[in-house]
């Protein structure tokens, strides 16, 4: 598409363009089914049999345009677009003053030809610079603020739910229609009925009418889908078609959800040709690449540009443009120019039908849809494959296709979806927690084997270090049952009974609150009467077992049984954290427990007034590590296991501590450490924690904040001279050498300051600045630049391309989004599958 200006088209927009028109698929399926026969219609009239050749005419030169597109190159669709004449359209320096454009799924391609016209962007930086939320969703921008909002909504009609709420909200607004659309019936070739009447339509969708034979056709019941309320297609359903009519209901599998899903069902369903369905018509011309499939002939007329453009085919809808009646900015100058010439000649250019004739007759090479854009590859393990969910990467049907680093299909399982995101990564030696969508349940599934482990359903699975406790709930009295399976074994438990994994133990608390303890061989090894003591179950953590007394304080036992903290425990001085507290109103709560370390951290509460303290307990020693007014922050596990926490005493004074040492932590020149940065991830291996990632130790020296690795033995220095006061109480770890600050000087709904460093020079600066980690990838970024970054090394992997945003990161697959799209990376920002937001289909 065309430069600010208007003379050149970016090199690749045939091939994206066509991707994003393909993405566009809009309002699909329709129908419901039925068995009854009546008596069979021996003839077809004249005028169908007329619109049969019109109908194979039109689909013939739809094949053989495609045909020539393949043989055309990128300049064509230069020369097509770049022969618009855009002198009428406001051109921008830069990109963040073009308005804000919101619409259809089936509109975007007019959406991103206009950014790209407006602001001289290349076709990727457009996709990723607008967002569609879709057609109902979209006019509620016209109502987000008492004024103008330099909005403009390009969007099909939307639901009269959604015009009640817009008269309700009394905003006025415009809708001036600038193209045409049409609902359009579809069925496979093979089908002897190629045309329908309106009121023949009516009955199939009313349930009247059920068998083809009624219509001239072979004695085959008509198996029709149709869309779910709320979609766009259904909306024009109800309004072009069935009006005052109600539809039939039809079985769940003949709701399909996604738009993709539509023409392949249609096309294939039974192998009969018996089903029917209905899409729009900008979808079936430009991205229809199914040969068995035929669009069928309303009243005799054939869908076509013409027919539509000129209202003879009867489901014409027009597609609008929409600004609120106060716009006076640059969003009116847009809706004006699309309704000029010009504006019409670009909606034809794009393969719409515009509501104006206009003598160009050349449009945009348009192909079927590209789901994947292979790219690249992903650097997997010997034992490691893909696992790419179909109901989250494409909205149609539910199941998990496996991969290799090379995308090609090495398995699949059906009816499940992944607990993780669309594409991820799965060990194949390791058992895989899956959805099972048959029987609404999870499941443990052997990927080697390609059977069961633990069938679904269960309500819960969890994972603890190799070990894997599911549990599932009667609704009809509350009784849940457990199942635990670890090195290929599976143990049932009776139904009520609770199972806890403590440590390398399993506790077991049956329904009269009595736990029997287990080993890591499965002996039992010990009980607790939870009963006697007036206890109740509560939950296990990192190898201890909570309770609760009957006086808001937590008990603690360790693997073993072994009660190791509770209030009477406590030494005598934790009554002098608080004023007023005794025995008889003390209460307990537990925030984190390092068993390897004997440390507990967590708060005392005077349960007359709710007032509480903070704690750090050595409870091998019953020692008490804090005193009156201290308050503690952010305990971290280093690597090597050790825990770190800051005390902040009662003047304010901050301090760093190690384990139960009561000793301040200093630099090597006796300067008090002050903070604790880290990055990694926290693991418990039923002994001890450790972490992976960066870890230092930190203190302020003037404007200078310094920080001194514990994993490396360097020191980083960052001028903290000229940024707000409280840049070193914001400064967070992304990892060996990369540290980010966020500041709000001026209140959280005023702009910030974040700044992000590397190796103690400033690296990038925007409004606010923020990290996050998983899998050892942190993402780190600004307003302005996301980068993605090895926590463990420090290596700044990649920067994110502008409008991009990284959804979940990891070692081999990185997940982002940007506009309506999905995307996966490698770790070296190769985007090998770009997908279209499945959402987007249910438009």
């Amino acid at each position: 598409m065309m430069v600010a200006g208007g003379m050149g088209m970016k090199k690749g927009t045939e091939r994206l363009l066509a991707l994003a028109l393909s993405a566009c698929t809009m309002l699909l399926c329709a129908c419901g089914t039925g068995e009854n026969s009546a008596e069979k219609r021996t003839t077809q009239s004249t005028t169908a049999e007329t619109t049969e050749g019109a109908a194979e005419e039109s689909t013939k030169g739809t094949e053989e345009t495609r045909e020539e597109t393949t043989q055309e190159n990128e300049e064509t669709t230069e020369d097509i677009l770049s022969s618009i004449d855009t002198s009428g359209l406001p051109h921008y320096d830069d990109p963040a003053d073009f308005p804000h454009l919101d619409g259809s799924t089936a509109t975007l391609p007019l959406s991103y030809a206009l950014y790209e016209l407006c602001t001289g962007a290349d076709e990727e930086e457009a996709r990723n610079a607008i967002t569609h939320t879709k057609t109902n969703q979209c006019y509620y921008d016209l109502t987000t603020s008492d004024g103008p909002t330099n909005t403009l909504i390009l969007a099909y009609e939307p639901s009269q739910d959604v015009l009640n709420d817009l008269k309700s909200s009394g905003v006025d607004y415009e809708m001036t229609a600038i193209g045409r659309d049409a609902l359009v019936f579809l069925e496979n070739r093979s089908n002897p009925v190629k045309d329908l009447t309106g009121d023949e339509v009516v009955g199939i969708y009313s349930g009247s009418i059920r068998n083809w034979s009624e219509l001239g056709g072979n004695n085959q019941a008509i198996t029709a889908f149709q869309r779910e309320q709320g979609s766009g297609s259904q909306a024009l359903m109800d309004k072009l078609v069935m009006k005052d009519t109600p539809m039939m209901d039809a079985p769940s599998y003949q709701q399909i959800s996604g738009m993709g899903e539509l023409l392949d069902v249609v096309r294939s369903y039974d192998n009969s040709g018996s089903a029917l369905g209905y899409s729009v018509y900008f979808y079936v011309s430009r991205m229809n690449d199914l040969p068995d499939l035929q669009l069928v002939s309303i009243d005799g007329v054939a869908p076509s540009n013409s027919t539509i453009q000129d209202g003879t085919y009867p489901y014409v809808n027009d597609f609008f443009a929409a600004i609120r009646s106060d716009e006076t900015g640059d969003a009116k100058k847009i809706c004006d120019w699309l309704q000029t010439k010009a504006g019409q000649e670009l909606i034809q250019a794009l393969g719409y039908v515009p509501v104006m004739k206009v003598d160009s007759s050349e449009v945009v090479p348009a192909e079927p849809l590209a789901e994947e854009v292979d790219s690249g590859s992903f650097d997997l393990g010997d034992n490691e494959a893909l696992l790419l969910d179909r109901r989250q990467a494409y909205g149609e049907d539910d199941g998990v296709t496996i991969l290799d680093g090379e995308l090609k299909e090495t398995g699949s399982i059906d009816h499940v979806t992944t607990t993780g995101g669309w594409l991820s990564v799965a060990d194949t030696t390791e058992p895989q927690i899956l959805y099972d969508t048959r029987t609404k349940g999870y499941g443990l599934y052997d990927l080697k084997e390609g059977t069961w482990l633990l069938d679904p359903p269960y309500d819960e699975i969890d994972e603890d270090e190799g070990r894997y406790l599911a549990s599932s709930y009667d609704g009809t009295d509350g009784t849940q049952t457990f199942a635990l399976y670890e090195d290929g074994a599976v143990t049932n438990y009776d139904p009520g009974d609770s199972v806890y994994l403590v440590g390398s133990h399993v506790f077991v608390c049956d329904t009269g609150d009595a736990i029997t303890i287990f080993d890591a061989g499965g002996n039992k090894s010990g009980t607790i009467d939870l009963n006697s003591d007036g206890l109740t179950a509560s939950y296990a953590s990192e190898g201890i077992f909570h309770a609760w007394d009957g006086s808001s304080s937590e008990v603690l036992f360790d693997e073993n049984g072994k009660k190791i903290a509770d209030r009477s425990m406590l030494p005598d001085g934790v009554y002098d954290l608080l004023d007023g507290l005794t025995p008889e109103n003390l209460g307990l709560s537990v925030y984190a427990v390092y068993p390897a370390r004997h440390l507990v951290f967590g708060s005392v509460q005077n349960t007359d007034d709710w007032s509480s303290a903070d704690f750090a307990l050595d409870y091998e020693n019953n020692t008490l590590l804090t005193e009156k007014g201290d308050s503690i922050s952010g305990q971290n596990v280093a690597p090597d296991g050790h825990v770190y926490y800051t005390l902040t005493d009662a003047d304010g004074a901050r301090h760093v501590r190690e384990d139960t040492d009561t000793q301040d932590l200093t630099s090597e020149e006796g300067t008090p450490y002050t903070y604790v940065l880290s990055c990694g991830e926290t693991s418990y291996d039923g002994t001890a924690e450790s972490s992976d990632g960066a870890f230092y130790l930190g203190f302020l020296n003037g404007d200078t904040f310094v920080a001194d690795s514990m994993t490396h033995g360097d020191r980083v220095e960052m001028d903290l001279s000229g940024y707000p006061s409280d840049a070193a109480d914001e400064m967070t770890c992304a990892g060996y050498g990369i540290f980010t600050a966020s500041c709000y000087p001026n209140g959280y709904d005023a702009p910030g300051e974040g700044m992000v460093w590397k190796d103690g020079e400033l690296y990038m600066s925007g409004e606010y600045a923020y990290n996050w980690e998983t899998d050892g990838i942190s993402v780190v970024a600004t307003d302005q630049k996301e980068i993605v970054v090895d926590a463990e090394s420090g290596e700044i992997l990649f920067t994110m391309p502008e409008g991009l945003d990284v959804s979940i990161p990891g070692q081999e697959v990185i997940l982002a989004t940007g506009g309506n799209y999905l995307y996966a990376m490698n770790s070296s920002g190769d985007v090998i599958m770009e997908l279209m937001d499945p959402s987007m289909q249910q438009d």
